[in-house]
């Protein structure tokens, strides 16, 4: 299993409670499934930056999702606000939260595609994707199957909203 990933580096503080991605489905397992959005503190790894899944910042769960293969907008809401600073590297970090290692139906529910710009639309962001690696009953990222696209970055928008 891998989860999608995307960094930015803000250039002035950015303050926000809200998150929309542009997303796709890529195959429909029948389930209904939760998607999250979760925002992690940087490290570097060998020679690339990766999320510091030990440094979780916020995160944000929609419910009840099932595998329409279809483009769709995703809002997700965070409370508190969440705030990140001026020049620092954050990742936003988006899985299927309801996952379970031993569900093939959990799996395909977990083909979840980001829309990603062919070009560098973040400065200092970049996009890719983690494997889960899974032992026994626990699974765990590992940062060294991290694959990085330093020149595509998700279609997102960032912002306070009510």
């Amino acid at each position: 299993m891998a989860v999608n990933i995307q960094s930015v580096t803000p250039a002035g503080n950015l303050e926000f409670n809200k998150v929309v991605l542009k997303v796709k489905h890529l195959q429909d397992s029948g389930v209904s499934f939760n998607l999250k959005l979760s925002v992690f503190e940087n490290k570097l790894s060998g020679s690339q930056n990766v999320p510091d899944f030990s440094k979780p910042i916020s995160a944000s769960t929609i419910s009840g999702l099932s595998g329409d293969p279809q483009n769709r907008d995703l809002v997700f809401s965070f409370s508190p606000n969440v705030v990140l600073s001026s020049g620092v590297k954050y990742w936003f970090v988006l899985e299927n939260s309801s996952y379970t290692i031993h569900s093939w139906d959990d799996l395909l529910s977990n083909s979840w595609q980001n829309a990603v710009s062919g070009s560098d639309v973040y400065s200092g962001g970049e996009s890719g994707r983690i494997t889960v690696m899974i032992s026994g009953t626990k699974s765990s990222f590992t940062d060294d199957l991290a694959e990085i696209n330093l020149g595509a970055d998700w279609y997102m928008k960032i912002g306070l909203g009510e």
